[in-house]
């Protein structure tokens, strides 16, 4: 009986060791991590200063210019991973496995749909998730690639996924999410290339739960940096003006960076763009919005540089300050009136 057990138990012994040994082909491959990770930091810090509205004005040739730009500089640094691969595998006397090959199929699948969600997200909007849902697709890509190579890349692959979402729900300023991608990407990818070049390092169960809590501070340290940026904006020493004094500044004093106070029951004009399949409306002139109560606006450059507040109130952002609570746009049809639009918008501090 005794002897049975042992038979047995090598007999698995031999499986596990045949499957562990199976699986040597399939392996993220050090100079991959790094050539992705720091050509998607580098995208994602460069693409908005190189293609903008300054630059570019229109909005297709903005939209074509920056896809086609990120699409080449993507595809030249997948023929660099895979040249190198192909090098190293040489060098090791290894060939590129089929599940290796299906993984890559799959790595490239994921990179096409983060371009195409770009794409349709400049155009129908929802950029504010573009980063998350980013962050969430190269954790599923991961998690893949996961499921024949190592445990940690699992871990990593599910924190991914964790953070992205996370970023998501909880409305995070699109400047903060746009730092915790290039985190994820330029600090995680070559820490995680570290990592996976080791396996002593993760070789237990406790050496995985310590890299992966160092891992996640680390990624997430840009981030908290540009959130701390954000919420401790300081306006000290800056000049506070009337929009009338304002007005008289020359060219020189106009451009330096000061405070612009808007008093209550202000009127501003409102310009009203829009167009679709159903409306095309351009207005200027006689429609004004008042305000409902002081507001102090910073000014950098001659223009508004994002941040107002209420006077007493703690300095926003206006891309996470102001909320965008209801947006409704009705056509209506009556038989004396004839068509009408109902345009109601309601916008809170948030």
């Amino acid at each position: 009986m005794t002897s049975t057990s042992i038979s047995s138990s090598s007999q698995l012994d031999a499986i596990y060791s045949m499957m562990e040994e199976g699986q040597h082909s399939v392996k993220m491959e050090r100079h991959s991590l790094l050539i992705w990770g720091i050509t998607a930091a580098v995208l994602i810090l460069v693409t908005d200063l190189l293609f903008n509205r300054e630059s570019i004005p229109v909005h297709w040739q903005l939209i074509l210019s920056q896809t086609t730009f990120i699409s080449i500089i993507l595809y030249l640094a997948g023929l660099w991973d895979l040249k190198l691969t192909r090098k190293v595998r040489q060098q090791r006397d290894e060939s590129l496995s089929f599940i290796q090959l299906q993984l890559t199929k799959v790595w490239w699948f994921f990179i096409a749909l983060i371009i195409l969600l770009n794409v349709g997200m400049n155009f129908f909007g929802g950029g504010y998730m573009f980063y998350g849902l980013t962050i969430a697709l190269i954790g599923m890509a991961f998690y893949v690639q996961g499921l024949f190579s190592t445990q940690i890349l699992k871990w990593i692959s599910m924190m991914l996924i964790a953070i992205g979402l996370t970023s998501i729900a909880l409305n995070l300023h699109f400047l903060v999410t746009k730092w915790l991608a290039a985190g994820v990407f330029g600090l995680g990818f070559p820490l995680l290339a570290l990592i996976l070049d080791k396996p002593l390092t993760h070789s237990t169960l406790l050496k995985r739960l310590v890299l992966s809590v160092v891992w996640f501070a680390l990624v997430i340290f840009p981030a908290v940096i540009a959130y701390q940026k954000i919420l401790n904006f300081n306006a000290d020493g800056l000049i506070t003006r009337s929009v009338a004094e304002y007005k008289t500044l020359t060219k020189e004093q106009a451009v330096q960076k000061q405070i612009i106070h808007l008093v209550a029951g202000t009127e501003i004009p409102l310009v009203i763009n829009i167009k679709g399949d159903v409306f095309e409306i351009s207005q200027k002139g006689d429609t004004t919005v008042k305000l409902e109560n002081d507001f102090d606006v910073v000014i950098e450059d001659g223009k508004a540089n994002g941040y107002f507040r209420v006077p007493g109130s703690p300095w926003r952002n206006r891309r996470s300050g102001l909320l965008l609570s209801v947006f409704k746009m009705e056509p209506v049809i009556e038989q004396k009136k004839g068509a009408t639009v109902n345009l109601k918008i309601k916008m809170l501090l948030n």
